[in-house]
């Protein structure tokens, strides 16, 4: 079944071709149930379910505060291992969450304390209004972004069981979201944590924040290459930030250097 067919076309295949069918229904209905479940959990304070997030334990020994502040550069559902849900659920955290694939409107459903920007982010200067991706769901990117697509394509399709697409989206800066937000809000956040998670388009995001006007105070970023995290970490010890550790498999902490 594919990941862009709407529900209840999938659930109208499982009823009408259950042999065909009978290895998915399973997991189907697990994943419909599954965040009802969660709210229950957490809504008796048990957070089992809530801690999305591969590096979780790790990341929680550098951010300790509640009533934090982030922003978070690729939120997918605002669920699939995702590092602020936790502190937004029991950390009283609130944010700002960017995502540019159809995937988001579902942060609407599990982020209800942040924030939702459907755009895709670019760099300053960069005067494009649309960007072109390719849809795979967690392993969506910019066209032409990363290196060995086809490899890359075919991983999130195997991996994920579902097809790609070809989606322009709208196209600004990280910048200019932040500062939307804050017109909105009608005061300036300090950020706590600063999240990109792009699938190569990393530094062009970087590059769209104003440090003059924000310096979070940690940034958590990824980088799939030795390259990527080479010309990332060059940038930010521009803007005074040290890289602090590595979190999982390709997530990289930094953290200002006041």
């Amino acid at each position: 079944m594919s990941y862009h067919e709407s529900t209840l076309t999938k659930l109208n295949k499982l009823i009408n071709n259950p042999r065909t069918y009978i290895g998915k229904i399973l997991p189907f209905t697990l994943s419909k149930i599954e965040p009802y479940k969660r709210d229950i959990l957490e809504s008796f304070g048990n957070d089992r379910l809530s801690k999305p997030y591969p590096g979780h334990e790790k990341l929680m020994q550098y951010i300790t505060n509640t009533d934090g502040f982030f922003v978070e550069c690729g939120g997918n559902d605002g669920h699939f291992q995702d590092p602020t849900y936790y502190l937004e659920k029991f950390r009283d955290w609130k944010g700002v969450i960017v995502e540019p694939l159809p995937i988001g409107n579902l942060c609407k459903r599990n982020r209800k304390k942040s924030t939702i920007y459907k755009v895709a982010l670019i760099s300053k200067g960069d005067k494009r209004e649309t960007v072109d991706f390719i849809d795979i769901n967690a392993m969506s990117f910019i066209e032409g972004s990363i290196e060995n697509e086809e490899e890359w394509i075919a991983a999130g399709k195997n991996s994920q069981k579902i097809e790609q697409r070809k989606i322009s989206v709208s196209a600004t800066t990280i910048q200019q979201i932040i500062d939307d937000y804050n017109h909105g809000n009608q005061v300036h956040k300090q950020i706590d944590l600063f999240i990109v998670d792009v699938e190569g388009s990393e530094l062009e995001v970087l590059k769209g924040l104003d440090f003059e006007i924000n310096s979070p105070l940690n940034i958590l970023v990824e980088a799939h290459t030795d390259k990527r995290l080479s010309d990332i970490r060059e940038f930010l010890s521009r803007e005074d930030y040290e890289l602090i550790t590595h979190i999982g498999d390709n997530d990289y902490l930094f953290k200002k250097d006041r």
